[in-house]
């Protein structure tokens, strides 16, 4: 019994001395590895929700809102300021000077074009659904860096949809000239990391 102690032990300590040796190859290298349990279904936002595509999506794309740490409570991300206008519209005023990845502007029409994209009946996709973006009516350009949300009934929690996975904004042109199967494979998004390759598996 001893002897299966002490083996079990050592094999431990071999197992340990190998990653350490590994991580510090990484640590010179500015790399940092994460390994997921599974492929993302899609690299296209406000597509599909999932744990493991939503962990990748949300590190290359941005939403309009975020969320404090501490409070929970909204604070901006690509909006600056937002508002509710009546009791049907919300008004958001988006942060200029914001490039996605292939150098597209971001302005109101992203927002609009990936909302649009969303709710498309033809898409028959869940967030067309009144738990994400079922109850807007319309978004309207009011100018490059202002956005307002129409929506069918007061929405009170729109905000809570601005500040989820269900709003990571794609580029309207890109979107329009690529298509979203393109986008899908070599995702542009505004985040803080750029989609460089997919190689499956």
């Amino acid at each position: 019994m001893r002897v299966l102690r002490l083996l079990a032990v050592s094999l431990v300590v071999a197992s340990l001395a190998a990653p350490a040796a590994w991580a510090q190859d990484r640590a010179r290298t500015k790399e940092v590895v994460v390994g997921l349990g599974a492929e993302p279904r899609t690299m296209l936002a406000v597509t599909i929700v999932d744990w493991t595509t939503n962990n990748m999506l949300e590190h290359i794309y941005d939403r309009l809102l975020d969320r404090d740490a501490k409070t929970f409570k909204p604070k901006h991300m690509l909006a600056t300021e937002w508002k509710i206008v009546n009791d049907t519209t919300w008004e958001f005023k988006l942060r200029k000077g914001v490039k996605f990845h292939n150098g597209e502007l971001f302005t109101a029409a992203s927002v609009k074009a990936t909302i649009d994209y969303a709710v498309d009946p033809a898409l028959k996709s869940h967030f067309a659904s009144n738990a994400y973006w079922g109850l807007v009516k319309e978004v309207q350009v009011v100018d490059d860096h202002t956005v307002r949300f129409i929506t069918k009934q007061p929405w009170p929690n729109l905000v809570d949809s601005a500040s989820l996975t269900n709003s990571l904004i794609m580029p309207a042109k890109a979107l329009k000239e690529l298509g979203p199967a393109k986008l899908a494979d070599k995702p542009i998004g505004t985040g803080p990391f750029k989609f460089v390759e997919w190689r499956r598996d």
